[in-house]
């Protein structure tokens, strides 16, 4: 049985990074060389901040330039990319979600400069993550959802760019079942995705999950060489 749309709502409207990291000033942060082969794309979860999020992925940095852009709209400590209110119905989320991709793809497609893009995210980057594989199959090499989930209406319709999702199976913000059927509609479309399950994981980033990342990061960038 798929999640309800409603109990979609309530788990994802508490989803908010632990961090409790100062806004920074600025519009992102960028790590590696700029001529490096492949373009990474890092997106924050829902109140964290670019600075924070960078933390992690600084080991991409040998082998892909990685950008963490900053979310648009302020949220406590941090940023979110747009709002999710606990009644909003699904038509609204995902017109909000689909603002705010089409407000960020053009500007990955100019930092890429016609590299390989990779899309990972955490929570509401986890969401934009999966929403950018079913907008831009052709263009995106492939998304990398951590603890995320995509609005059935929103699709995808067609098959996907590449996912490979990464999700805990104790996470009590997006429950795993909503994961799993994200990753079931991708497969149902045609696209290549993989879906990594972590047991007694919440809704966090752990090592293991880094090097997953790191790995799939790491291949891909050998082939674009």
């Amino acid at each position: 049985m798929r999640p309800t749309p409603r109990l979609l709502l309530l788990l994802f409207a508490g989803c908010a990074s632990t961090a409790e990291v100062p806004a920074g000033p600025g519009p992102g942060v960028s790590l590696g060389p700029p001529d490096a082969p492949l373009f990474v794309v890092a997106l924050h979860g829902r109140g964290d901040t670019p600075e924070n999020f960078a933390r992690p992925w600084r080991a991409l940095s040998a082998t892909a330039e990685v950008w963490v852009p900053r979310a648009p709209q302020p949220r406590g400590p941090g940023w979110q990319g747009f709002d999710w209110p606990v009644t909003a119905p699904q038509a609204d989320v995902s017109r909000r979600l689909t603002a705010e991709t089409a407000r960020l793809w053009p500007e990955v497609l100019r930092r890429a400069r016609g590299r390989p893009v990779v899309v990972l995210g955490f929570s509401q980057g986890a969401v934009l993550s999966y929403a950018l594989a079913a907008q831009h199959p052709d263009a995106l090499a492939l998304a990398l959802p951590i603890a995320g989930l995509l609005p059935e209406p929103l699709g995808p319709t067609a098959a996907a760019a590449p996912v490979v999702a990464l999700h805990g199976t104790a996470d009590r913000v997006i429950d795993v079942a909503f994961g799993r059927d994200t990753v079931a509609r991708f497969r149902q479309a045609g696209g290549p995705v993989t879906l990594h399950e972590f047991p007694g994981v919440g809704h966090t980033l752990t090592p293991q999950m880094q090097q997953v990342v790191l790995d799939a990061v790491q291949k891909l960038a050998a082939r674009s060489r």
